[in-house]
């Protein structure tokens, strides 16, 4: 993850510099900042499986996916509803319960030719972390409230700040 966190805020960096060296002011769109090639799961994964894929990967959601098309998204929220169904939540019964049982269904996606802005606005009204990212009808990324923090980030430490020191 943190490879992917570095790798994230060096590109936004140099959008930022490359913007700024060309003076122009430009909108930074979710295509800029999205995570490309997100990691998907079929409905038919189990829950275990999903658990071990967050824990590996140190992801909070992952896709789901039926051939190309986005059918839903999993959460680290949806999983632990899983562990209040049951008295002990073992492997077992995760293994017993699918993705399709307790994924969201109602995907709001977003366009990557869109502003982040929008982005920031569709995750705040919509109470979510993630929005998958949709071009033509097709899957083409994902981006999700830690890229907003690595964009936060690259701005702060690209902003020339004046002396403030005490006069």
């Amino acid at each position: 993850m943190i490879d992917r966190l570095h790798s994230k805020r060096t590109r936004i960096c140099e959008f930022l510099q490359q913007a700024s060296t060309l003076g122009t002011v430009s909108k930074l769109l979710v295509c800029d900042v999205m995570t490309r090639w997100p990691s998907c799961v079929g409905s038919e994964a189990t829950v275990l499986e999903v658990v071990k894929i967050f824990h590996e990967k140190q992801f909070r959601h992952l896709l789901v996916v039926e051939g190309r098309k986005l059918v839903g998204v999993i959460s680290d929220r949806d999983i632990l509803r899983c562990f209040g169904r049951h008295e002990s939540a073992d492997q077992a019964y995760l293994a017993a319960i699918s993705v399709a049982d307790v994924m969201s269904r109602d995907v709001i996606t977003i366009s990557g030719q869109r502003p982040i802005s929008e982005a920031i606005d569709m995750l705040v009204d919509n109470g979510v972390n993630c929005l998958p990212v949709v071009d033509d009808g097709v899957l083409v990324g994902v981006i999700t409230s830690t890229d907003f923090y690595a964009v936060l980030q690259a701005l702060l430490e690209t902003i020339p700040i004046g002396d403030s020191s005490p006069a």
